[in-house]
């Protein structure tokens, strides 16, 4: 059983003892998971189909993928013919996961960048053909809606200008308070400060994270894609 949010480890309560370390697959690939001190284990499963869409996405492109954590959308992308990816996450711990993952899928740590470096404040040599930008929660309070909304516009823009022209940016948002409807009205708003963009796609949680009808706030995520037109 998963301890309270600000506690960290697991309580066992019954059958066989759950190791430090787990390798699970997911798509054919394979990602290093910690049940005891991982984010929800290191790997966001609400997220699989959309790393996933990113992977189609990525053949012979430049990645960037933003507070990647363990770089699942990392992986994909690199899986898939990425010519370069970039994983930037404040953790160390969490790069070198990354670094890991790469490994069991044979793909060549060389051949691509890894940055210990908060992104919020990280900026890329030059832009890149598909931006990730995946941040944690951006709204930790029932007044906090306000700051939310102006933090996930700012960082759209940001991302936004990290995208080459013909490039795509894939957002997302784990922010129940925030609707889909004012999560995107955000986004876009960032986004027009920076180029010419276009819908591509819109998506919340896959079919095994459901939603009650009688508890409309579990529809937490949010995911779209955006392309960058010429200007």
């Amino acid at each position: 059983m998963r301890r309270v949010d600000g506690d960290s480890g697991l309580d066992h309560l019954a059958g066989p003892a759950i190791p430090d370390t787990l390798v699970v697959e997911e798509a054919g690939l394979r990602f290093l998971v910690r049940p005891a001190v991982g984010q929800k284990t290191g790997l966001f499963i609400d997220q699989r189909e959309h790393r996933m869409r990113v992977g189609r996405c990525a053949s012979g492109t430049e990645v960037i993928n933003l507070f990647a954590y363990t770089g699942g959308f990392s992986v994909h992308a690199a899986a898939a013919g990425a010519s370069r990816v970039t994983t930037v996450d404040i953790a160390p711990d969490a790069v070198a996961d990354a670094k890991e993952n790469f490994r069991l899928n044979g793909i060549p740590v060389d051949r691509h960048v890894f940055a210990v470096a908060d992104a919020f404040a990280w900026k890329p040599h030059h832009p890149a053909g598909l931006v990730v930008c995946d941040p944690p929660n951006l709204s930790t309070g029932r007044k906090s809606d306000q700051r939310a909304r102006s933090a996930y516009r700012d960082l759209a823009t940001e991302a936004g200008r990290m995208t080459a022209e013909d490039g795509i940016l894939a957002t997302a948002s784990c922010t129940a308070r925030l609707s889909m409807e004012r999560w995107t009205e955000s986004v876009a708003e960032g986004l027009r400060k920076c180029g010419r963009w276009s819908w591509l796609w819109r998506a919340g949680e896959p079919p095994d994270h459901p939603v009650a009808q009688a508890h409309p706030e579990g529809r937490y995520l949010k995911f779209a894609l955006a392309a960058r037109l010429p200007s």
